[in-house]
């Protein structure tokens, strides 16, 4: 009897000690006073006009979709190398859930044709060296819904 009770704690156990140490591990990523690791994120200056992006998708006549990005304080580049100062130079990333679907280095990017459905597109900032454009707030993207 006594080894049934034990393993009738141990699933609870195992999962209350799995929440605890992921609310503590959250905490510690979210404090104020740290910064994003430099190896995933590019800081935007603080004293810099913040970027912004939004977006918006067209069908062709041959049933590929196009989006479309109006940015500011942001120039698109072709080119993967880093730029000096704090111009917030780069291309973006055009994600559908966890799925990358293209990168886009100008502001127009056929993304293909898309399965008859609702799509949810997330589009973020992007460095010249891949390393995503955050502010204290978190990753500047813009989302977009497709219903295809």
């Amino acid at each position: 009897m006594f080894r049934v009770t034990m393993f009738r704690r141990a699933p609870v156990a195992l999962a209350l000690s799995l929440l605890l140490g992921g609310v503590f591990a959250a905490t510690s990523l979210l404090a104020e006073d740290r910064e994003p690791p430099q190896s995933l994120f590019v800081r935007v200056a603080e004293e810099a006009p913040l970027p912004k992006i939004v977006a918006r998708a067209e069908k062709d006549a041959d049933g590929e979709w196009t989006v479309s990005m109006a940015a500011e304080n942001f120039r698109f580049t072709e080119i993967c190398k880093a730029v000096e100062g704090s111009e917030v130079v780069g291309h973006v990333h055009i994600y559908e859930g966890d799925r990358k679907l293209v990168s886009a280095y100008a502001p127009e990017k056929s993304i293909g044709r898309l399965s008859p459905g609702r799509h949810e597109l997330t589009i973020t900032l992007q460095a010249t060296d891949h390393r995503a454009f955050a502010t204290k707030d978190g990753m500047i993207t813009a989302r977009l819904v497709i219903e295809a």
